[in-house]
């Protein structure tokens, strides 16, 4: 999880990385060694550890063994470059004295989060963006308590299906986060059936396919995914009422 990532990198300044050069090994990376550098070796440390073509040296066929800090650096990188191509950030950044802007900034995501969200939970808090969380909401203020007991109803939620997206959830209020569950195919047919394939809203007549299921109650409000609180209406009808 994040939390106990951020020992992992913390690691990272204070013992040795290995990278390959051609045929060479040689040992690099340290907390003084990180800090103190020019930023341009530490951007040639951390090119390929992010996946992406455009910034790859293929001339230098540059390599660092994999391993779980490698994720935790890259991180790093795309958390403080944020909207920014990371080739661009690169770019920008080469000419730096040192690294030391890119430790402090990890810092404080990682600190944020920790005061954010206290109770650690590293099953639920991989994968999160915590870097964009962190530039969206970093001076708003939370009730943590209240964070909490909502997180908690939501890990019991049998609706929400990707518990890790509760974190962002709690935050944004965005749902897509949640992956909530959908109607089954057999209560949507049973829905159609009870409804002789009659809209709910506009009350004309559609084949099951040209209508999709809907929640009377919003999950939003304490509905339910089940029979009960199922109802069919046509796709316009649906899109209209998500719109609203």
């Amino acid at each position: 999880g994040l939390l106990h990532n951020y020992f992992l990198l913390s690691m990272i300044f204070l013992f040795p990385l290995i990278i390959t050069y051609k045929t060479k090994v040689v040992v690099v990376g340290s907390n003084h060694y990180f800090l103190a550098q020019p930023i341009e070796k530490v951007l040639i440390m951390l090119n390929k550890l992010v996946v992406n073509a455009e910034i790859q040296h293929r001339a230098l066929k540059l390599r660092i063994y994999p391993n779980p800090e490698q994720e935790i650096l890259e991180t790093a990188i795309k958390w403080i470059a944020g909207d920014t191509p990371i080739s661009e950030y690169m770019g920008l950044h080469q000419n730096d004295e040192n690294a030391s802007a890119l430790w402090a900034y990890f810092q404080k995501v990682i600190a944020w989060a920790k005061s954010t969200f206290p109770v650690k939970r590293a099953k639920y808090t991989k994968n999160i963006d915590w870097g964009f969380l962190y530039r969206t909401f970093k001076d708003v203020s939370f009730d943590t308590d209240k964070l909490e007991a909502e997180i908690k109803t939501l890990i019991l939620d049998d609706d929400v299906t990707k518990k890790a997206g509760i974190y962002p959830y709690v935050l944004t209020r965005d749902e897509k986060y949640l992956s909530l569950r959908s109607f089954s195919d057999g209560d949507k047919l049973k829905a159609y059936t009870a409804q002789d394939g009659i809209c709910k809203k506009c009350g004309a007549h559609f084949s099951i396919e040209e209508m999709e299921a809907d929640h009377i109650t919003p999950w939003s409000e304490g509905g339910k995914t089940t029979l009960d609180n199922c109802q069919m209406l046509c796709k316009s009808c649906n899109r209209r009422k998500s719109n609203i």
